[in-house]
């Protein structure tokens, strides 16, 4: 029908899309991405999808989309060593790797903490991503992701126009081995010393490593800040006058 076709094809019935793999069972082919960036998406949230590759898909280089938000965390999945293809979800570090405008990036994936000691191929394209969209970067969301001390000089030695920022670390999990996202005092220390003095919302909670030092250093060096989270720190009482 020419008409629904029409309707459908309109440009802002696109601009702002969530998919919710919690409820909708099928796998989502990667050619979907692509498809929903030819309709001039700008904003993408894409929340416990299985994106699975059906060929092999590249990406062009992207320089539409202005928000993505990819939260692959799910403590009730019960990982195995053989379920590693199904949870790693591949297709997304290529399809974040091939944004070039963002404002807002948001990455929440605890899966490969259970699984892969070592800093992954995946983990290095999403660290791509970031570092190719510093320049316009507003809002960065690292939450429960792990992060070494060479990964946190380059991204906060380049995101210099960052707003907010949320680096807290994981909260502690029931069963299965322990998946730490905490930061290593070198790497809180340097952000203190070199977050971006633009920012106004940090959330540093749960990384032991935020004491009162560190707290004082980055107050005293970003005085726009107007929310600072950093529940299960080390900052004492002390800090508070």
């Amino acid at each position: 029908n020419k008409k629904i076709r029409e309707i459908a094809n309109d440009q802002s019935l696109w601009n702002k899309l969530h998919i919710d793999g919690v409820n909708f069972e099928a796998d989502l082919p990667a050619e979907l991405l692509s498809q929903i960036l030819a309709k001039g998406c700008q904003y993408l949230s894409l929340f416990n999808c299985k994106i699975v590759n059906t060929g092999t898909i590249k990406f062009a280089t992207n320089f539409h989309l202005r928000y993505l938000s990819v939260d692959r965390s799910n403590a009730n999945y019960d990982f195995d060593e053989d379920d590693v293809d199904e949870f790693s979800f591949n297709v997304l570090p290529d399809f974040a790797a091939s944004c070039h405008i963002l404002e807002k990036l948001s990455i929440k994936r605890l899966d490969y903490l259970w699984l892969d000691p070592e800093i992954t191929q995946n983990e290095l394209k999403f660290l791509k991503c970031i570092i190719q969209n510093s320049n316009t970067l507003k809002t960065l969301n690292l939450k429960e992701t792990r992060l070494s001390l060479a990964n946190v000089q380059l991204i906060f030695s380049q995101c210099q126009e960052l707003i907010e920022l949320n680096i807290a670390a994981e909260c502690s999990h029931e069963s299965g081995p322990p998946a730490s996202t905490e930061l290593c005092l070198e790497s809180v220390d340097y952000i203190c010393n070199n977050l971006t003095t633009t920012i106004e919302k940090l959330d540093i909670s749960m990384q032991p490593n935020f004491g009162d030092d560190q707290f004082k250093t980055l107050i005293k060096r970003c005085n726009r800040i107007t929310e600072l989270s950093f529940l299960g720190t080390s900052v004492t009482d002390d800090s508070m006058n």
